[in-house]
């Protein structure tokens, strides 16, 4: 049974890898395209003598929209929302959002997620795998050595294990690492088979830790003896110029390839190790919990694989290549002259080089005649490049302000550039919703419920508020409760100096109208500039001393309705209460 269960994810690895052939190799293209190497047949560049430069428009997009895409996403602090949705939950839920902040910031999320995004906007679509990791080392330490109980005044060495990583994580996964069924819409109606690499010593020692079995028998099965090394993974780094070191090690540094094979439903996790032995064949170790997410740029209907800045723009990518490079092979025939010379003229070729100082020794002045090269290297060039550059940009949503390169010569404002570079963009709006429903919400809810499975120990968390931090305990036994895991990224999506603008009019508009809380909205404005310490900055005021008129958050003096009155310059009393009033520098009077 086991044999043919074997077979049965071997074959079903073969015919994925079969059948997603061309979305890998195209793949292979887009990573070549991002790193800015030219391809020849696409370029035309088929001749040693004509330039090989690479504009890099589409890797300078890619660039420039995952700043904004991590920015935004992780802009607010923390980056989501824990709500609770039974009354009984409520007093849980801030410590809930507090202890899964600390978890993210523990577990390097922002990194992780970065390269995350970073392959979805090259190859499209990105893979990744939540799980419980637990980390130890050996750590040395000296004991004091005791004789019947009573110590000798010496010490010796001892080793015990120290954790040293015991929580939820999120790893990406490589593209090419990833294969499900030729069926598949999503990863919610596949089964999926994780490839990864392994050590013959790191595995023997999750066989101690109980994950594996039968490791044993993997002693003459390493990698090298049953594969020939043709990934497109591999493709990709020997492309770049990394030899295969598969196979160059000796011993328990030996590497071997492992396939993880999860069923549709999630249930049961196969292993197979050098497509040769079962090394795990068990229940889902999360419960019932999909370790796996995934996310696209710009998602197909019905399909797995989404589209990518590379493959919206490669073509645009290659005819920017190509007229660039055209126009420069024109200069260079134009500064290197084709010479047509008169059979029979005594004319020696080898001389003929253009060169400052060169002397050309012929018979007959006539022997010898340039080839006029027509001049394609006009503005018309320039004029296409840039045309095809802008769109680059109109394609990708990736204009030249998100990547930094300021507006072109043309004068923009600061909050003008910012809007025409994310926040009036209804397609970077789009985008920043797909991650937080298909990635973000899922990965919160996934660490929540390995929480719940894997938390042995109370954790201490900050809580940060308005009266500054506080450390909270927060036993195992009551990770419990029923939540709604929010982003918060969408409501940046709106400009910060857009807001303050806008809360700074409001001020303006309602200076006359006593009902609005002018203190609340000063307090917006300073925490929509990143600071939080709003309350240090007001003047406490004494004891026995009326409040100034008008001043926020002091009250100011009453009228015979009780509401505080907008200042007037004048303080309050006349020349009945004594003496004429004389002016102020200010303008104001006083008695």
């Amino acid at each position: 049974m086991a044999e043919s269960k074997k077979e049965q994810i071997l074959n079903r690895y073969q015919h994925s890898h079969n059948y997603y052939q061309t979305i890998r190799d195209n793949s292979v293209d887009y990573y070549k395209k991002y790193r800015g190497w030219l391809n020849a047949t696409t370029a035309k560049d088929y001749y040693k003598w004509r330039s090989k430069l690479f504009i890099p428009a589409v890797g300078r997009a890619v660039d420039g929209l995952l700043p904004d895409l991590m920015l935004t996403l992780f802009g607010p602090d923390p980056f989501f929302n824990v709500f609770p949705r039974e009354k009984a939950d409520v007093p849980t839920a801030k410590v809930m959002e507090s202890l899964l902040a600390y978890q993210f910031q523990e577990a390097d999320f922002f990194n992780n997620v970065s390269v995350f995004l970073k392959q979805m906007a090259i190859y499209g679509t990105s893979f990744g795998k939540v799980y419980w990791k637990k980390e130890t080392r050996m750590v040395k330490t000296e004991v004091d050595v005791e004789l019947m109980g009573i110590p000798t005044g010496e010490k010796e060495a001892d080793e015990k294990n120290e954790v040293v990583f015991d929580g939820p994580i999120f790893e990406p996964i490589d593209f090419f690492n990833i294969y499900v069924s030729p069926k598949a819409t999503s990863l919610e109606d596949t089964w999926v088979i994780h490839r990864s690499e392994k050590t013959l010593g790191e595995i023997k020692q999750l066989q101690k830790d109980g994950v594996y079995k039968n490791v044993d028998d993997l002693e003459n099965y390493i990698m090298t003896n049953v594969t020939q090394n043709n990934y497109q993974d591999m493709e990709r780094k020997n492309s770049a110029g990394f030899p295969t070191a598969i196979g160059t090690e000796e011993g328990d540094r030996r590497v071997i390839e492992i396939l993880e094979y999860w069923d549709d439903k999630r249930k049961k996790v196969t292993t197979i190790a050098g497509r040769q032995v079962i090394i795990r064949d068990k229940d889902n170790p999360f419960g019932c919990l999909d370790p796996f997410v995934s996310v696209s740029l710009w998602s197909l209907p019905f399909e797995l694989y989404g589209i990518g800045i590379v493959e919206k723009a490669g073509d645009l990518q290659d005819q920017l290549n190509s007229e660039v490079n055209q126009r420069l092979d024109n200069r260079n025939l134009k500064q290197n002259l084709i010479l047509k010379v008169r059979r029979g003229a005594n004319v020696n070729t080898r001389a003929l080089v253009t060169k400052p100082g060169g002397i050309w020794l012929t018979d007959d002045m006539a022997a010898i005649e340039p080839v006029i090269i027509p001049d394609v290297g006009s503005s018309s060039s320039f004029a296409e490049e840039g045309l095809l550059k802008q769109e680059i940009e109109e394609i990708t949503g990736v204009t030249k302000y998100a990547t930094g390169s300021g507006s072109g010569g043309q004068s923009k404002t600061a909050t003008e550039a910012s809007l025409l570079s994310r926040a009036g963009s209804k397609g970077f709006a789009l985008i920043i919703k797909q991650i937080e429903e298909m990635a973000i919400k899922p990965i919160i809810k996934k660490f929540y419920q390995l929480d719940q499975k894997f938390m042995e120990t109370d954790k201490v968390v900050r809580i940060v508020g308005e009266k500054g931090a506080m450390f909270v305990t927060v036993p195992q036994d009551e990770i419990k409760g029923n939540y709604d895991f929010i982003p918060a990224a969408s409501s940046q999506l709106i400009d910060k100096n857009l807001k303050v603008q806008q809360m700074i009019n409001l001020l303006g508009i309602t200076k006359e109208d006593p009902s609005f809380n002018r203190k609340e909205i000063y307090k917006r404005i300073w925490e929509s500039w990143g600071y939080k310490d709003f309350d240090s900055l007001l003047v406490a005021q004494q004891p026995g001393m009326p409040g100034m008129p008008g001043m926020p958050g002091m009250g100011g003096m009453p009228t015979a309705g009780g509401a505080p009155v907008e200042p007037t310059g004048i303080r309050p009393g006349g020349p009945a209460e004594g003496g004429m009033p004389i002016m102020m520098g200010g303008g104001g009077n006083r008695p």
